[in-house]
């Protein structure tokens, strides 16, 4: 944690490994590109993202600190039968802090390929 940080927020994600490179690939065909999976812990330095945003300066270093992404071993995807229906939780000192499954994401992959 940087010592000049005093709100650390965390999330846990499901990282998608991409295997297989590509450019303006259809949503139809977009899980070709994927390999696997990794489970990420998105850390943010919520003080330092608030400084920055109230001075009008870009936020994104809040998030780009040594450290602040593990990520879990190399899941294979065959190991993911339906990475829309992934039970995802997070503990900190035995304290569930998160506990939800990717189904209550806002957007699909389908619709979040297509964005790119």
């Amino acid at each position: 944690m940087p010592p000049s940080c005093t709100e650390l927020h965390h999330e846990v994600e499901l990282g998608v490994v991409i295997g297989k490179g590509g450019r303006d690939i259809s949503a139809d065909v977009a899980m070709q590109h994927v390999s696997g999976y990794v489970l990420a812990l998105d850390m943010t330095a919520r003080s330092l993202q608030n400084e920055a945003k109230k001075a009008g300066l870009p936020w994104s270093a809040a998030k780009g600190y040594d450290t602040f992404c593990p990520v879990s071993s190399f899941i294979e995807k065959s190991k993911i039968d339906n990475p829309q229906n992934v039970n995802l939780w997070l503990k900190v000192n035995g304290q569930t802090k998160q506990d939800g499954n990717t189904t209550d994401m806002i957007f699909t992959y389908r619709l979040d390929l297509d964005l790119f």
